[in-house]
């Protein structure tokens, strides 16, 4: 039983330090007025973290108000190589 359940721990905690955020690369970070973070990274990527610091997903064309009022506008760019 002991041995699950420090098999779940485990587990678990691999799965928190995935989405762990390498501060190192991250150029700009910007926080919102929901309480969420969005983060530009130095190769032009980004994330986004909710308050309570997980992951989560940026709609394409979803407009983001930050903390002191400035609404960013979210685009994905698409590759239109053939």
């Amino acid at each position: 039983m002991f041995k699950k359940m420090l098999a779940i721990v485990a587990l678990s905690s691999l799965g928190v330090t995935a989405y762990a955020v390498d501060a190192s690369q991250v150029e700009k970070s910007i926080e919102l007025k929901d309480g969420s973070t969005v983060y530009i990274f130095k190769d032009g990527k980004m994330g986004m973290e909710d308050k309570v610091g997980r992951a989560t997903y940026m709609e394409s064309g979803h407009v983001m108000e930050t903390k002191d009022g400035k609404k960013n506008h979210h685009e994905r760019k698409r590759n239109l190589a053939c």
